[in-house]
């Protein structure tokens, strides 16, 4: 599957903070546009992200900073290419607000 590439790419080389927490990937905002490069290379249509803050010891939803992009239509190669223009705008507006970062993920076939 094209997204366990993406995952794997991810937790090897972003170039950031990432947390994997009972199988869900959170990237920390400082990774946000290397893994956004990394979903359009891969062709993959983000449907939404969520925010998430924690102290050290549990993480926390932020029901502030919640996208979602499942209304975006269109072939599948321009919805890969407006979902991650909208998560590049979402990310910019984001980083001083939220740590880290779940992409909702879709890819061809499933």
């Amino acid at each position: 599957m094209v997204i366990d590439g993406w995952r794997t790419k991810i937790l090897d080389e972003c170039p950031g903070l990432v947390l994997l927490s009972r199988g869900v990937l959170l990237i920390g905002v400082g990774c946000l546009e290397y893994a956004i490069a990394q979903i359009e290379v891969r062709g993959l249509v983000i449907l939404g992200m969520d925010g998430f803050r924690t102290d050290g010891v549990a993480l926390a939803p932020q029901l502030d900073f919640i996208a979602d992009f499942g209304e975006i239509d269109g072939s599948w190669s321009e919805r890969t290419r407006q979902s991650c223009q909208s998560a590049r705008l979402i990310a910019a507006a984001w980083n001083n607000g939220t740590e880290f970062v779940e992409f909702i993920l879709d890819e061809p076939g499933l």
